[in-house]
């Protein structure tokens, strides 16, 4: 269960830092990207698997959208720690090379996807979905 706005309090806007070899790959010019930060999401241990982190991400990447139309959202970005590291990758984020300094007890792992390129992951994976 979640609320859309316990959601919305979840995202934040923040510039990206983006090291020199990131910016050639994602084609940005500068050492920082105007992205929509997703904060303190989780889906419960009894409905993990069924679907719900995938609409989290999805209903986050909707608010991005939104806003990216006002002012320009290159990127929508998070914190993760190593054992959930793997559905984001599925997801298709990126872990970034530039990484937040963090207490050793405290490192999450800071990801990326283009919100374009999220959009499209979204779009195939809806497709794909059978007809109920």
């Amino acid at each position: 269960f979640f609320s859309s706005s316990r959601l919305s309090k979840a995202i934040l806007e923040v510039a990206l830092r983006i090291a020199f070899d990131e910016r050639e790959e994602e084609n940005i010019p500068y050492s920082t990207a105007p992205a929509i930060k997703i904060a303190r999401l989780a889906v419960s241990v009894q409905h993990r698997g069924e679907g719900f982190g995938r609409e989290l991400i999805e209903y986050a990447a909707y608010i991005a959208t939104n806003v990216s139309e006002s002012c320009g959202v290159v990127f929508l970005t998070l914190d993760c720690y190593e054992h959930r590291k793997d559905f984001y990758l599925h997801m298709g984020f990126k872990e970034n090379i530039v990484q937040p300094n963090t207490r050793k007890y405290d490192s999450p792992i800071s990801m990326r996807i283009n919100l374009i390129d999220l959009q499209e992951r979204i779009a195939e994976h809806n497709t794909k979905k059978p007809l109920e």
